[in-house]
């Protein structure tokens, strides 16, 4: 059907006609999405690989081949689209609370996910211990999706000032059980906080090249089969809350995406699950390959 459609329907438009996409570049809807926020028939039919002079049993081949699960928050939202959903304004309204630091300590529980959404850099100099850290300033509400699950309970911890714009964006992908917010933020949060090394790409090479630690690399199949570090396992991110137990707690890992922002997810969650001696690149590996490292390229 898509076949039939893209050449029946779309490529006899004039080549000027304008595209907009449905979806952004990194989006769990698509497969390689590029980043541009519009483009042309004439544009799309020179550059789109499923607009070539291809056969239908190609296409169908060229279209499906690498397409992963989606995340299980998809589900949800197909049921919420279908069946109804509350305003926004009374989401914001049930999930917008300040909770002080003696409540918020004790709602953390096993069945509480504690969201931290400040950045990498912030979340690994201190956070509390066992939460995960997803970065409101990225594909906040997609990893959300992915790793948490969409019937968990969320305490969140964020910078003050935009705690509304969390649980706004929460809400767009479903996640509308958000019990509180930490009031004023992680300063006030006085139990002891938790570290993890977030260091430099040229300090990492040095110790990738010199010592035995494990490499893990979190990125998807198609970035990594354009170079990835010698001899590093790899775990798409939104694999490993399932995989985790794969990896041995007692090994010292070095984590790295393209450039900090899923590894420090990953590093979270190894955290989480008792993993003590880890080190996230910052830079990625779009820094780390420019380093004195050991480099596979396909």
């Amino acid at each position: 059907l898509l076949f039939d459609s893209l050449r029946t329907k779309l490529m006899p438009l004039d080549d000027d006609v304008i595209v907009y996409p449905a979806h952004g570049a990194g989006s769990s809807c698509g497969k390689n999405i590029g980043a541009q926020t519009f483009s042309t028939i004439g544009k799309q039919k020179q550059e789109n690989y499923a607009l070539k002079d291809i056969s239908k049993a190609n296409f169908i081949n060229e279209v499906t081949n690498g397409i992963l699960a989606p995340p299980a928050y998809f589900f949800k939202d197909v049921m919420m689209n279908k069946n109804g959903y509350d305003e926004l304004d009374k989401v914001i309204e049930n999930n917008l609370k300040p909770i002080d630091f003696e409540k918020f300590k004790k709602s953390i529980c096993d069945d509480v996910v504690v969201l931290d959404c400040r950045s990498p850099k912030d979340f690994s100099q201190g956070f509390i211990k066992g939460s995960i850290n997803i970065g409101l300033k990225g594909q906040f509400a997609p990893w959300v999706g992915a790793i948490i699950d969409p019937k968990s309970s969320i305490l969140l911890v964020a910078d003050v000032g935009f705690e509304k714009e969390a649980i706004t964006r929460l809400s767009r992908v479903g996640y509308e059980n958000v019990l509180g917010y930490l009031k004023g933020g992680i300063e006030m949060f006085t139990d002891k906080l938790e570290v993890i090394r977030n260091q430099s790409a040229q300090q990492s090479a040095k110790i990738i090249y010199s010592s035995q630690v494990h490499v893990l690399d979190v990125r998807e199949p198609v970035e990594r089969a354009n170079g990835y570090i010698n001899n590093s396992s790899h775990i798409r991110l939104q694999e490993l809350p399932s995989r985790i137990l794969e990896l041995k707690k007692n090994d010292d890992f070095i984590v790295y995406c393209a450039g900090g922002y899923r590894s420090m997810i990953a590093c979270s969650l190894l955290a989480k699950n008792g993993f003590s001696s880890i080190i996230n690149v910052e830079g990625g590996y779009s820094q780390l390959s420019k380093q004195n490292t050991p480099i596979f390229i396909n």
